[in-house]
């Protein structure tokens, strides 16, 4: 851990499934994580740390959630200064385009009057998606929502609040169409969640949730929830699991749920067995990432600093962390070597880059400890030579943005890396 933040990190642990309350979990491998997904300026550097925290498979509903984790505690301090991607301005926005398409789709049978609600959308990116497009009753409720980034002629009802059952009760039955992306990932009480939504949501109305899948695990999740999950939420809580569904070149899967008079029925026992045999393998590994992608980088990162020219890590998130904290402490050794000062590092052979000008010169966390500084690629990357290009992103809409990117800086490079 990152000792300038020991004070403000504490753990809890969980004796049983948060979602069914069973007692029946396998304790799986501990992962390594940072809090903050975008680097930090240098005053910041304290509300950011490498921690540890413990993930268990519940064996009766299929949820994945942490036995050991960040405490209630830390996580209110944390979320008080967290920095969220806002897809609104254009970063990240690629990622969104499966979750919008689908809720555009859902939604053609309502009609512009439908009523929406969307829990957990930040800086209201799919709310003004729909204003654009035409729908009129719109309703984001978030604890941290951002309403400078919502204008005022789209009309956007906000709330900046957190949801549960209780503040839904102002809303029974009044929403046909409710999402939320990934904000279930992140709930405390997950079942006061779930029971809100139901109860927001008009009879015959749909519901559609996002979620990583049960390996894609970061530090400020309490869960992470996959097809069996999904259909015991179905049939705990009388909804019909309509559809679910993960596409290669995004980081989630989509839950289509209907308030319908004839619920889902309890998933088959094969079913069951078969998707958490599935997971399982993979569950037991350290790392989401591909073990044969990262021999590959390990191998490349090697070659390449036998040259004289930098290796660029071109991203500035969990992937770049995860990619750059699975290599050997030998590389890792070689690759962050150079001077520091405290809690700040001077690594010759590496630049760091993303594609936000308002990061440039902030600072991000390296496996090790320290923090490296970050630059804005569109100023230090033009006609830059290189001897490795790391793409730091698992989607793929980020990584041709970047590669077109290098292309037009004409920034050069012996070898790359992506995932």
């Amino acid at each position: 851990m990152n000792q300038a933040n020991s004070s403000s990190i504490t753990y809890e642990e969980l004796n049983c499934c948060p979602l069914c309350g069973s007692k029946q979990f396998t304790v799986l491998p501990a992962r390594r994580e940072m809090l903050q997904a975008t680097p930090l300026r240098r005053d910041e550097l304290q509300q950011n740390a490498v921690i540890t925290f413990t993930p268990a498979l519940c064996e009766d509903c299929g949820l994945v959630f942490n036995a050991t984790g960040l405490s209630a505690h830390s996580r209110d301090v944390l979320f008080s200064n967290y920095k969220f991607i806002r897809p609104s301005t254009g970063m990240g926005s690629g990622n969104y385009q499966t979750y919008i398409d689908t809720v555009k789709e859902l939604l053609k049978p309502y009609g512009p009057e439908a009523a929406i609600l969307e829990i957990g959308g930040y800086d209201g990116y799919l709310l003004q998606v729909l204003a654009r497009a035409g729908y009129r009753d719109l309703t984001l409720i978030d604890p941290s929502a951002q309403t400078d980034y919502i204008a005022p002629e789209l009309k956007i009802k906000v709330e900046t609040a957190f949801f549960g059952r209780k503040s839904a009760d102002r809303y029974a039955a009044h929403f046909d169409l409710i999402a939320s992306k990934d904000t279930i990932n992140a709930v405390p009480q997950l079942t006061d969640f779930i029971a809100g939504l139901v109860l927001c949501l008009k009879p015959g109305g749909t519901l559609v949730l996002t979620s990583v899948e049960p390996i894609n695990m970061h530090a400020m999740q309490y869960t992470r929830v996959g097809r069996n999950a999904y259909a015991y939420i179905a049939h705990a809580y009388g909804l019909e699991l309509v559809d679910y569904f993960k596409r290669p070149e995004n980081s989630y899967g989509i839950a289509i749920f209907r308030k319908s008079a004839q619920p889902s029925a309890a998933f088959p026992d094969a079913a069951f067995h078969a998707e958490q045999e599935h997971w399982r393998p993979l569950l037991n590994q350290t790392s989401a990432l591909p073990r044969a992608a990262l021999q590959e980088l390990e191998h490349k990162v090697q070659t390449t600093l036998t040259s004289e020219l930098p290796i660029i890590v071109y991203g500035t998130g969990y992937a770049a962390f995860q990619l750059l904290d699975s290599l050997s402490p030998a590389t890792q050794a070689q690759l962050f070597a150079g001077n520091d000062d405290g809690l700040i590092a001077t690594c010759p052979r590496l630049i760091l880059v993303n594609s936000s000008p308002e990061q440039d010169g902030c600072y991000f966390l390296l496996p090790n400890g320290k923090h490296l500084e970050v630059h804005y690629a569109l100023k230090a990357l033009p006609h830059q030579n290189a001897s490795l290009l790391i793409i730091g992103a698992q989607n793929h809409y980020f990584q041709q943005e970047i590669k077109d990117k290098l292309t037009g800086l004409e920034c050069h490079y012996a070898d790359s890396f992506a995932l």
